[in-house]
């Protein structure tokens, strides 16, 4: 059994405006981004998430760890 459900419509919709704003622009923040796309950070942060856990995009790494 699945960790997380597939997304709905909704959310799928969310994820692929966040993927997409995220490739035009990496370096944009949640709140930026939320901002960017009219939606709240908390649906921003859970759509990273989810396209994280998917394996669509990588796993956020601190500058300093390099």
């Amino acid at each position: 059994m699945p960790l997380t459900a597939p997304p709905g419509g909704a959310e799928h919709r969310t994820d692929q405006a966040v993927l997409e704003r995220l490739q035009q622009t990496p370096d944009l923040g949640p709140e930026a981004l939320a901002d960017s796309l009219g939606l709240r950070p908390a649906a921003v942060r859970l759509s990273v998430h989810r396209l994280t856990v998917s394996g669509q995009l990588p796993p956020s790494t601190p500058p300093d760890s390099r």
